[in-house]
């Protein structure tokens, strides 16, 4: 077992091959979506096994992450995500979204995990 989540009351577990599965199918997804090696990508997301899926699927694409807490405020996002000079920024939510297209400054493109391979 590579990592376990409770989810809604019952345990979730992912083995290595599914961790390999989800991390390449993540890549894969990024580049059909113009991720380009050596950009720099935020990553707005809560600890879910989704968050590290897209972290490791963004570093094998050769690109650079910034980790963002969901809790920060707009000004904060946007100071943080113009000083990487970010291209695209991973967001888990529709209230992280919102938050991008408020953030002023902000011309990365913002792409949501949406969590749609949780099981069950």
């Amino acid at each position: 077992m590579a990592i376990r989540e409770k989810a809604y009351g019952i345990c979730q577990t992912y083995n290595w091959q599914d961790y390999l599965r989800y991390v390449r199918q993540a890549g894969l997804g990024l580049i059909a979506l113009g991720f380009r090696r050596g950009e720099a990508v935020g990553l707005i997301t809560d600890n879910h096994p989704e968050w590290l899926f897209s972290e490791l699927g963004v570093q094998a694409v050769g690109c650079v992450t910034l980790n963002l807490f969901t809790s920060a405020v707009v000004e904060r996002l946007s100071a943080s995500l113009n000083r990487i000079r970010a291209t695209f920024v991973i967001v888990q939510d529709q209230e992280q979204v919102d938050k991008m297209i408020a953030a002023p400054g902000n011309s990365a493109m913002c792409v949501t995990s949406s969590l749609s391979i949780r099981r069950g």
